[in-house]
């Protein structure tokens, strides 16, 4: 209230505040109940708001620093100096850098939304005791930040009401920009979570009569029990009077594609945006397994038939709904349910202006941090943000669907990607994008062919923009896969292992990725195990992936597994006919199964459109001249060359011909070797081929 100096002292005062902090409440054993929460949560609003319109920042709200009167009342005092932290410390752990904003703790300056993160934290604490983001020490703090190990608040408390659990957790967003923008909005959401007195009224008389009911359910209960029924009418109320069902103890999920309901044309690929966004988010989940995105897409357009989707991709829970773009307003239904009883664990409409791809990636993580909050799980590492606006995104979204369908569209992919860079250099996904692309067309190069490109220059275009977006994005797995290309193609076959290893840590759900790595660095290491190993694991957790089963059928080829290739691409054929390459591994595992006429007829069908082929079934009966007379034909593609050479017993002239393709793509070339066709298996020469190479032992 004033300051003044007396002789040589100088003093101020202020108002005397009886009562204890909120933290001695707390530690005195205090249980704060919803309404309490709501209730401190609007006075201190109103005091931090007071702060704010003064142009100031408190820099320190914590309970230590809330009074509670005598007469209820809140008071906010002592401002924070804004000192910092060594991060050894952790004796001052219960205090100021546990309410801190992670953009203030990694040294950025305090602002209003800092301030409000710091209110969001003290309601938390309020509700639950402990911290949304907690550590021993400074540096273990500043770790669980950085790696998002955020604690849900109904995960911590599940009877607080969902609509305070929101309003909290969008307080304490670790991202600035996804809090609220100012205190007094804050305010008003949790002023509108007051109850008034007509509805405790209400509320008190519906307990009353719950309270008859459930003693009558009890004697019905008692008597169900008696007569040997285990799930009395009691048992059988309580899941529904709790509202839902707990969490899955296992949960495997899978999320069903988003049905289109946009009448604006061109939105398809957006609303696959959602589902893919939340394929993504869903799988860096700890605790929960989610089924990959080819596998989701293999059910689009199909009846909602849980039981068979249960079935097939060996799951619990699902995720299904619809999304529907208009006048720039995107609005989603989505809900999540119980595969084995059909029950809906939870539902939502959630409606927001959608400006840029920002906007669609935070209704994602709105949707995720819902259904992991459901399941009592941990939310994995947000997602980064782009404020790519939505044509770019769509342009972006068109060239991906064309890379992904790998084969020649892949090229025409590459104009796409460089038209979104030049629209927003920033934007890191279509860097990386663009990048494996190279790195795609990089793998199957060997006859000069304008499809494909030979690998040092797939390595040469792929390695800049694979930098750049790494730089922007270090948790970008495709940025990661890129540099894996790239090493691959340098020889560098231990860092391209790693590369790819990394990109599979940060996106596990991703099949893609595996098929990747079997295919430019374990298969040309000659490491068949662990390429079948690393290829069922993508199958379980995306099983009806046509292309994890076409590799996988290739590898077991090489394995010497005919009957498991057979089946494999057998299982592709039924559900795509025409999917690239399976007939002719089809044929060649029927050919070393013993089933020739088989795979002779087959080969007859594939010759039609491959003139490589004919020389193959030459070979196969014997026929020397008109093979070699083919062979000659195809001076140009070496890979042709071996396969002929092989096949009719000439192992010099087979590894002379491997030995150009190493010169055209080294990986491509080694990992022939293990071919039946090739008739290698066993030739001293192969080990050695692969040491020139770099491959180590």
């Amino acid at each position: 209230h004033g300051a003044e100096q007396i002789g040589d002292r100088i003093g101020l005062w202020m108002e005397f505040v009886r009562g204890r902090t909120l933290e001695e409440l707390i530690q005195s054993g205090t249980i704060f109940r919803t309404a309490d929460v709501i209730n401190i949560g609007v006075e201190l609003c109103n005091a931090v708001s007071a702060v704010h319109a003064a142009g100031l920042l408190h820099r320190d709200i914590k309970a230590q620093n809330v009074i509670r009167t005598e007469d209820g009342h809140v008071v906010l005092m002592d401002f924070g100096t804004g000192r910092e932290f060594d991060d050894t410390l952790s004796s001052d752990l219960t205090g100021t850098p546990l309410y801190l904003a992670p953009e203030v703790l990694a040294g950025g300056a305090a602002t209003v939304r800092s301030d409000i993160y710091s209110l969001g934290v003290l309601l938390y604490h309020l509700a639950t005791g402990s911290y949304p983001v907690s550590g021993r020490t400074l540096r273990d703090l500043r770790r669980a930040h950085e790696g998002n190990e955020r604690v849900a608040l109904r995960t911590s408390r599940p009877d607080v009401r969902p609509a305070l659990a929101r309003v909290i957790e969008r307080a304490t967003d670790p991202r600035p920009e996804r809090r609220y923008a100012t205190v007094d909005v804050l305010a008003r959401d949790l002023t509108a979570l007051q109850r008034r007195p007509g509805i405790v009224r209400l509320r008190n008389g519906l307990a009353a009569a719950a309270a008859i009911l459930l003693v009558l359910l009890a004697a019905l209960e008692i008597r169900a029990r008696l007569s040997g029924d285990r799930r009395g009418p009691a048992s059988q109320l309580a899941g529904l009077l709790a509202g839902a069902p707990g969490p899955v103890e296992h949960p495997v999920i899978a999320v069903l594609p988003f049905r289109n309901l946009s009448t604006e044309p061109g939105r398809d690929l957006l609303v696959d945006s959602v589902t893919a966004g939340l394929i993504r988010q869903l799988s860096i989940i700890d605790g929960l397994q989610v089924k990959g995105q080819q596998s989701s897409f293999m059910l689009r357009d199909r009846p909602l038939d849980l039981a068979d989707i249960g079935k097939r991709l060996d799951v619990n829970l699902a995720v299904e709904g619809d999304a529907r773009f208009s006048d720039g307003t995107l609005l989603i239904h989505a809900a999540l349910v119980s595969v084995p009883d059909g029950l809906r664990l939870w539902s939502d409409a959630i409606e927001q202006r959608i400006e840029s791809e920002a906007d669609i990636t935070g209704v994602v993580e709105d949707v995720t941090r819902t259904i992991v909050d459901r399941l009592r799980l941990k939310l994995g590492s947000p997602q980064r943000r782009y404020d790519t606006d939505i044509e770019t995104l769509q342009v972006y979204l068109r060239a991906r669907a064309m890379r992904d369908a790998r084969g020649p569209q892949a090229r025409a992919a590459i104009p796409l990607f460089e038209e979104v860079i030049r629209r927003d250099p920033s934007y890191a996904p279509a860097q990386a994008a663009l990048a494996a692309t190279y790195g795609y067309l990089g793998l199957n190069y060997s006859d000069g062919s304008s499809i494909y490109l030979p690998s040092r220059e797939a390595a040469v275009l792929a390695e800049p923009w694979a930098r750049r977006a790494l730089a922007t994005d270090p948790m970008l797995a495709e940025a990661h896969a890129s540099i894996g290309f790239v090493h691959a193609y340098a020889l560098r076959w231990v860092d391209a292992e790693e590369s790819f290893e990394r990109a599979i840590n940060l996106e596990p759900g991703n099949s893609a990725l595996y098929g990747d790595l079997v295919l430019s660095t374990l298969l040309p290491w000659g490491r068949l195990d662990e390429s079948l190993s690393r290829l069922e694991t993508a199958l379980h957790g995306d099983p009806l992936s046509l292309d994890a089963k076409r590799i996988l059928a290739n590898v077991q080829i090489r394995a010497g597994r005919y009957d498991d290739a057979r089946e494999n691409c057998l299982r592709v054929l039924e559900v795509d006919p025409d999917f690239p390459f399976v007939r002719r591994f089809l044929a060649v595992a029927l050919l070393f199964k013993g089933e020739r006429t088989e795979a002779l007829a087959l080969f007859e069908q594939l010759s039609a459109r491959n003139r490589g082929v004919k020389g193959w079934i030459h070979a196969i009966h014997g026929r020397r001249a008109e093979a070699e007379a083919i062979a000659a034909q195809f001076a140009h593609n070496p890979d042709v060359q071996a396969a002929i050479y092989g096949l009719l017993g000439d192992r010099d002239r087979t590894f002379e011909a491997l030995e150009r393709l190493a010169a055209l793509n080294p990986g491509r070339a080694a990992s022939l070797l293990d071919l039946p066709e090739l008739g290698l298996r066993g030739d001293t020469r192969v080990e050695a081929f692969r040491r020139k190479l770099g491959f180590p032992q």
